[in-house]
C-alpha cells in the first residue's frame, strides 16, 4: 500500500512482463547512470516533455536501479506513480497504479501531484512521486 495525501494507492506489479533495454539515467548531480529499463518507460509524457534518455556517456562505475526500497543500497531513479484516466493497455492491471522511473530531472519536475500527460500513448495523471536515493 502507498499513501499520498489522502488518497488511497494500491500499488502493484501492473508493468508488462516485456523485456529489458540498455538505457541511461542521469542524476541530480549530472552524472550518468547505465540502467536496464523496459522499452515502453520512455513512453511516458508529461507537459510535452518526454520520458527520454539523457544524452552522452555513462559516467558512473554502477547501474541506476529503477524500482526498490528505501533500504536498498545503492542509486535508486526518481519515479512517477501514474493513474490510467481512461483504458488501460494490455498487460495491466485495471484501476491500479504504475511506477515509473524519470531518466532526466526535468520530466520529474513537469510531474507535480494532478498533472495530466501520457503513457504508452493513453492519459494519464500523477498521482505521487518519489525522489532519487542515493544510500
Amino acid at each position: 500500500m502507498y499513501y499520498t495525501c489522502t488518497t488511497y494507492i494500491n500499488l502493484e506489479a501492473v508493468m508488462s512482463a516485456g523485456s529489458f533495454e540498455i538505457g541511461r539515467y542521469i542524476n541530480n548531480d549530472g552524472v550518468v547512470f547505465g540502467c536496464r529499463p523496459q522499452p515502453e518507460t520512455k513512453g511516458l509524457v508529461i507537459a510535452t516533455i518526454a520520458n527520454a534518455y539523457p544524452v552522452g556517456a555513462v559516467t558512473a562505475p554502477v547501474q541506476a536501479r529503477l524500482s526498490g526500497g528505501k533500504r536498498r543500497i545503492g542509486m535508486t531513479a526518481r519515479t512517477v506513480t501514474l493513474n490510467f484516466t481512461g483504458a488501460v493497455p494490455t498487460g495491466y492491471a485495471a484501476g491500479r497504479s504504475v511506477r515509473v522511473p524519470c531518466f532526466g530531472q526535468a520530466i520529474y519536475n513537469a510531474a507535480t501531484f494532478g498533472a495530466v500527460g501520457t503513457y504508452l500513448a493513453l492519459p494519464v495523471s500523477v498521482v505521487g512521486r518519489s525522489p532519487e536515493r542515493i544510500r
